[in-house]
Parts: C-alpha cells; structure tokens; sequence
C-alpha cells in the first residue's frame, strides 16, 4: 500500500491538487512538459504491462472483449441518434459524433439541429 504513494501517476496528481488548491500558476517550459508527459505515458504503460503479464488469460478476454464492442458501439450509436433523432444528413452526422465541445463554435454541444443550411456552415 504504502509503496503506491510513491508511484510517479500518484505524485503527479498530488501535485497537480496542491498546485490547483494553492493557485501557483505552475508554469512548465515545453521541453519539460513534454518529457514529463513522455515519462507518464511509459510509466504506466510498463506498470500496466507488468500487471497483464501476471494475469490469467481468462480474466483479460472479457474485459478486453468488451472494451472493442463498446468502442464499435458508441460511434454507431451516436450516428444513428444524429442522423435519425438530430434530422442531420449522413456526413454532417458522421463528423458530429466524433466532436467535443471545445472543438465547436461558442464551445456548445453540437447536437441540435440546424433550421437551414448544412451544420458544417452552422458552425464555422
């Protein structure tokens, strides 16, 4: 137990909490955000393979399973509700279900309808 506050995913989130709480404006150079970025990413891709690799086969095909039928689900779905439920035409249905708020105009959902024109000219 006591060696997982010392796994670096943990200390960079306890870090991140203080930072956040105590408003220090933590800047980082590029360079130094990119290798820590880097350094995370391999640190818990290695400890996730350790892990696997000490894992019964039988407990990883369900999950895995699973996890590659939800990933073929949710885009499908997401285009039928556009594209039937939404009244958008199929291309404007397949590039909205791949947005997020951020990557829209005015940062809105972009699950509505429009009255006129395509949605690609609603939103730009």
């Amino acid at each position: 137990m006591i060696e997982n506050l010392f796994d670096p995913v943990v200390l960079f989130f306890v870090l991140g909490v203080f930072a956040g709480v105590l408003n220090t404006g933590i800047k980082l150079p590029d360079a130094v955000y990119e290798l820590l970025s880097i350094y995370l990413l391999v640190s818990i891709g290695l400890r996730g393979g350790v892990e696997l690799s000490e894992t019964d086969l039988s407990a990883f095909v369900q999950p895995a399973v699973l996890t590659l039928l939800l990933g073929i689900a949710i885009p499908v779905l997401a285009f039928a509700i556009l594209r039937y439920a939404g009244r958008f035409n199929r291309p404007d249905a397949a590039a909205l279900q791949w947005l997020t708020p951020a990557q829209t105009a005015g940062g809105q959902q972009p699950f509505r309808a429009p009255t006129t024109g395509s949605c690609s000219t609603k939103f730009s």
